[in-house]
């Protein structure tokens, strides 16, 4: 969800400049398949820890490993895209900080004070929020966890690894949407330049009858 208003509001800049969404076609990204099953398998952690209550979240590190080999790989397929190359930065950030914590974000008490985030902290504690980890000290890279405050109840919060990635999509739409801007060159001026030609040879011909 913190990646949706970034992409919005880039979408939205895009236009402004006379971009299309069409042009992001442009850019021939290869591997796009890896993403959807990342965030397919992410989506899915809820539903697997119903299935093998056993294994969360003892073994989320063997599904950052999956989830994160699968974003690598697409980084790798599409690296000479400078946009994809800081989405690749982001993603790195968060998969250290996730993989030397057991496959879990640590996250700040501090962000989830917000009343929307009752509850929030017991149930990750009890493990029924597997993808999170409180923090209470002495974590490793516990900067890079989810201590960004987002006071708005749909974003929540956000690691600086969710700051660097968002910049990088929104570089993408960017960079796509103006490749897909309509094209006018030189059409206006040849259009305009005609008439006045035919008119003055017009004008020519009328002083030569006189």
């Amino acid at each position: 969800m913190i990646l949706l208003a970034p992409a919005l509001l880039s979408v939205i800049v895009g236009y402004l400049r006379k971009g299309r969404l069409a042009g992001l076609i442009g850019i021939r990204l290869r591997g796009v398949w890896c993403v959807l099953l990342a965030f397919g398998l992410e989506a899915s952690t809820g539903l697997l820890k119903g299935w093998f209550p056993d294994l969360f979240p003892r073994f989320m590190w063997a599904e950052c490993l999956l989830q994160y080999g699968l974003l690598f790989a697409f980084i790798l397929l599409n690296g000479r895209h400078w946009t994809v190359a800081v989405m690749g930065i982001g993603i790195l950030l968060n998969f250290l900080v996730m993989i030397l914590n057991g496959g879990r974000m640590p996250v700040s008490p501090a962000v989830l004070a917000d009343p929307w985030n009752a509850g929030l902290i017991e149930r990750i504690e009890s493990g029924d929020i597997p993808e999170y980890i409180i923090m209470h000290g002495g974590e490793p890279l516990w900067f890079l966890g989810d201590v960004i405050r987002i006071p708005f109840r749909w974003a929540g919060y956000a690691s600086i690894g969710d700051a660097v990635l968002a910049v990088g999509v929104s570089a993408l739409i960017q960079k796509g949407m103006i490749l897909g801007r309509p094209k006018h060159a030189g059409g206006g001026n040849a259009r305009s330049e005609k008439p006045r030609a035919v008119a003055a040879d017009g004008g020519g011909g009328g002083a030569n009858t006189r």
